[in-house]
């Protein structure tokens, strides 16, 4: 990755990776730096207790970063927190409506490493599908899609 910063929703090609072609995950990149997939965010639609992706049918996903959020234990921990401990959510993620028990903090998004960080700059909406087994039939349905951001101050 070499374009620019990213940070959103992820599928992975195969079974192997990341819960596959059927599950949704987290991931977040800086230009030119490493790809980074978040422990506990890379399985959506099992955490939230729902059926893994399946033909003609929709699924309704997103994300809030909420830098005022009230601090609440810790259940799913990423790489860089632990179970139990008090953190403050801030950026939470949802699969049709419903929250996930794992979410980013400042341990995540405050990352020192550069090549690891999570993107500051002003992001852009960006939908895009990459067909991984050559077949003309596959292509990515949105129904709708809304998008707010406040500037920087």
């Amino acid at each position: 990755m070499t374009a620019g910063d990213t940070f959103g929703f992820n599928l992975s090609g195969t079974t192997s990776t990341r819960g596959g072609p059927t599950e949704v995950g987290v991931s977040f990149c800086l230009a030119s730096g490493t790809v980074n997939y978040p422990t506990n965010l890379t399985a959506l639609m099992a955490a939230t207790g729902q059926t893994v992706l399946a033909a003609d049918a929709y699924v309704k996903l997103g994300w809030l970063f909420d830098p005022s959020a009230y601090p609440r234990q810790v259940s799913s921990a990423t790489a860089r927190q632990t179970a139990g401990w008090v953190r403050k959510p801030l950026v939470r993620f949802f699969v049709n409506g419903l929250e996930a028990p794992a979410f980013l903090s400042a341990e995540d998004v405050a990352n020192a490493t550069a090549t690891q960080a999570f993107p500051t700059s002003f992001l852009a909406p960006c939908l895009s599908v990459m067909n991984m087994a050559s077949q003309s039939s596959d292509y990515l349905a949105v129904d709708w899609i809304r998008v707010a951001q406040l500037a920087n101050s």
